[in-house]
C-alpha cells in the first residue's frame, strides 16, 4: 500500500516539476485558483499516464530513458528514491 501512495505521490510532483519526455514535449503544470484548471481533459489525462510510467519507471529502477525529469525537486526525489530501495 505505501508503495501505491508513493508512487501516486510522484507522479503529481513531476506533473508540477518539468518532466521532459522522449518526444521534447514538457509536462510541468502549476496550482491555480483558477477551477477550470482542474477539469480533466484528454492531455491532462496522457499527461498523468506519462508520469505514471516515469514514477514507476524510477520506483522499480528499471529506467528505460523515455523520460526525463528537469526539475530540481523532482531531481532531488529521483535521488532519495534509488537510496530508499
Amino acid at each position: 500500500m505505501f508503495a501505491f501512495v508513493y508512487i501516486i505521490l510522484n507522479v503529481f510532483i513531476y506533473m508540477m516539476n518539468e518532466l521532459n519526455s522522449s518526444t521534447g514535449e514538457t509536462i510541468n503544470y502549476c496550482f491555480s485558483s483558477n477551477l477550470k484548471d482542474y477539469i480533466p481533459t484528454l492531455e491532462k489525462l496522457i499527461d498523468f499516464g506519462d508520469c505514471l510510467y516515469f514514477s514507476i519507471m524510477t520506483f522499480t529502477t528499471i529506467g528505460y530513458g523515455h523520460f526525463e525529469d528537469n526539475g530540481l525537486v523532482g531531481r532531488i526525489l529521483i535521488i532519495l528514491k534509488y537510496f530508499s530501495v
